[in-house]
């Protein structure tokens, strides 16, 4: 970025008010999006009450064992359309942009109906590297995910790439929570065994990957079937397959602790892990959202050498991004008690790991666009080499800490191996991209995120169910709000809040 000049001010500032508009537009339909996917933690309800703790253990760790393999199978295509897709349509090339959205889509439909089958042919092999027989029998009816799941990753990041954040909100934020929420309750009513819940899994995903796909624009989507076998776009791997091995080692750092537990613990006890770290993950559900804004945003900066635009953008969505997920954490922590319970009295101690997660999977939110920074600049190399470190401490953690502490090991594990992932990637974007996202700003909804914290805990000792879940989500907010607004909203976000006032204003006259 260094080489060619920097645009003006004045210029640098124009884009800087454009972006935050569109990532505070965008923001607020991703932010439907997360309503929907917090609705998928209803699975963490429903399995182990209809289908028992055992079946619940088995099925978070095939679960995460599917994602781990449809993020293989997109080979890493879907980051690379953030990148091309975004780029293509701001140089007004929407053929390239089409041919680059038909190749990684079969890209990936090849590649996962080859894991899908590596998958079920492996399945006994696999059962004995964790020491569970019973994944022997379960792998071959799950298997067909990493399909469906692979494409669903592919076909967002191309509409996200064309900057139509409302099909992350129609697929992942309503179309998956609703097929399979509701096919498993079905399911756990009619028939619940854990063969029915893994075939349900399977097949879901067939049919949330042709929805996602259906959401691309309407001209790309109708010429689709031509360009899937004819489009060329050699640039497309060269790219993505380093990202593909990062993605590859992220999920399964991302995973690696859970896996570790999946073989050390009986079904029964990973299931505690997994209700906490189910509940954790909902704290990084803001910063996933704001990915397939945030990704061209930033691919746009840098390839116009806007290294302004990229400090300003950069700067603000991570305000923006702690300003959401910051209430939503100290929720979770708040009402831990009584969220782990939702899966049965038998979860009660899995409450003591939640803080633990919450705050790995909130710092991870927070801080964790520095990643995709790297990923623009085309320094993929340099986030694999994080994530190896990473997943290498986490690992040994895990060995070292499980035997004398337990699940707790894990949970220190888990919290070590992100704290060494976000600190060598924010030291590395501050020497080579200069750009960092500390500022006065974000420590603002810190210090009203600890004071709504306080407020919260003090709802803890009202008796009353209702009333406490009540007092401790409306007031704290009002605690969140109002000491956010003492404390000053940036004159970017102000402006960008106005915007959307005005456009509501209009609407409605």
């Amino acid at each position: 970025m260094s080489q060619s000049p920097s645009p003006t001010s004045a210029t640098a500032s124009k884009h800087g008010a454009s972006d935050a508009r569109y990532a505070f537009r965008g923001g607020l339909v991703q932010l439907l999006g997360i309503l929907g996917q917090a609705f998928m933690t209803l699975q963490g309800v429903i399995v182990p009450r209809l289908f028992g703790p055992t079946a619940y253990g088995l099925y978070s760790g095939l679960r995460d064992l599917v994602e781990i393999l449809a993020r293989a199978a997109c080979l890493g295509t879907d980051k690379g359309l953030y990148r091309f897709v975004a780029g293509h349509c701001a140089a007004g090339e929407p053929e390239r942009a089409a041919d680059a959205t038909a190749v990684a889509l079969r890209i990936t439909a090849v590649t996962g109906v080859v894991l899908a089958g590596v998958a079920a042919v492996a399945a006994p092999f696999i059962a004995k590297v964790f020491h569970r027989p019973e994944v022997a029998g379960l792998l071959p009816f799950i298997a067909p995910a990493i399909f469906g799941l692979s494409m669903t990753f592919t076909a967002v990041a191309a509409s996200l790439g064309y900057k139509r954040p409302k099909a992350q909100l129609h697929v992942r934020g309503i179309a998956e929570p609703l097929l399979l929420v509701g096919a498993t309750a079905v399911a756990g009513v009619v028939l619940p065994r854990i063969t029915t819940l893994a075939v349900i899994h399977g097949a879901v995903y067939f049919v949330i990957a042709w929805f996602a796909v259906s959401r691309l624009p309407r001209d790309v989507y109708a010429s689709l079937w031509s360009r899937l076998r004819h489009a060329r776009y050699p640039g497309l791997l060269a790219f993505s397959l380093p990202v593909a091995a990062l993605e590859l080692t992220n999920i399964v750092r991302h995973r690696v602790d859970g896996m570790v537990v999946f073989a050390m613990f009986p079904p029964k006890t990973a299931a505690l892990y997994f209700a906490s770290e189910t509940i954790g993950r909902i704290a990084a559900n803001i910063r996933y959202a704001f990915d397939g804004i945030v990704a061209p945003m930033f691919s746009e900066a840098i390839h116009t050498h806007d290294r302004l635009r990229l400090q300003n953008s950069y700067r603000v969505l991570t305000r923006m991004v702690a300003t959401l997920s910051f209430p939503l954490a100290m929720s979770l922590i708040s009402l831990r008690e009584r969220l782990v319970l939702l899966s049965g009295d038998a979860f009660a101690s899995a409450a003591m790991l939640v803080p633990f997660h919450v705050s790995g999977h909130l710092a991870n939110g927070v801080l964790g666009l520095a990643g995709h920074v790297l990923m623009m600049a085309g320094r993929t190399r340099w986030l694999l080499i994080n994530q190896l470190i990473a997943a290498g401490v986490n690992i040994l953690a895990c060995v070292l800490l499980i035997p004398r502490f337990g699940l707790l090991g894990a949970a220190y594990a888990f919290l070590l191996g992100w704290a060494v992932s976000l600190g060598t990637t924010l030291v590395e974007v501050a020497i080579v991209e200069r750009v960092q996202p500390f500022g006065a700003g974000l420590f603002k909804p810190g210090a009203a995120a600890v004071l709504m914290y306080l407020a919260q805990r003090q709802a803890q000792h009202i008796d009353n169910v209702f009333i406490n879940v009540g007092v401790t989500l409306l007031g704290g907010l009002a605690v969140y709000a109002t000491s956010l607004v003492a404390l000053g909203l940036d004159p970017t976000e102000k402006a960008a809040v106005a915007k959307q006032w005005q456009r509501l204003r209009r609407r409605s006259e």
